[in-house]
């Protein structure tokens, strides 16, 4: 039988807890956290080209986030996404080598650090945070009726934001102030 750890229910938290999942959501934190620290180790021996935004201080808030969503939701990640690409599942060997520019890498190298990509996890690092939730979602909803394949919007962001802008300004509310 699994223990369960008490939790504060003020908070609104659940009753019970079993203590394999909190060791679990630790062992997570503690792997982007020790993850971070070497990234930034070589980031800063210029080993790492490119821009590098880490997630240090912000553990418990991804493996948090990571935990509550559902595996078939899709993860569209910003800049601050190596944390987020392992809580998600990615191997971190592999996106440290993406990071490294290497072949195997979690985008053949050629993602970095701010377009890392699994489709088979539903996480794609658009690399710029979308401007409005609206955004985000038409392109949950252009995902899920296949117009737009989800590689698309790892190799064409800026393309991906240009469209859907125009589309909503000309083709959305914006059309009344024509």
């Amino acid at each position: 039988m699994v223990q369960a750890a008490q939790t504060v229910t003020d908070a609104g938290l659940p009753q019970d807890v079993p203590v394999d999942t909190l060791l679990h959501f630790h062992r997570e934190m503690v792997l982007i956290r020790r993850f971070e620290e070497k990234v930034n180790e070589m980031y800063t021996k210029a080993k790492i080209g490119g821009y590098c935004h880490l997630n240090i201080g912000e553990e418990s808030l991804i493996v948090g986030t990571m935990a509550a969503i559902n595996r078939d939701d899709y993860v569209l990640a910003s800049y601050r996404e190596h944390g987020h690409a392992i809580a998600r599942g990615m191997d971190p060997k592999r996106v440290m080598a993406e990071l490294f520019g290497r072949q195997d890498g979690v985008a053949h190298g050629r993602g970095g650090s701010m377009h890392l990509m699994d489709t088979s996890l539903g996480f794609l690092g658009v690399g710029i945070p979308p401007p409005t939730p609206t955004w985000g979602n038409m392109l949950s909803d252009a995902l899920n009726s296949g117009l737009v394949p989800p590689w698309w919007l790892v190799f064409f962001p800026g393309a991906a934001i240009t469209l859907t802008v125009l589309s909503f300004n000309l083709l959305g509310d914006g059309i009344r102030d024509l």
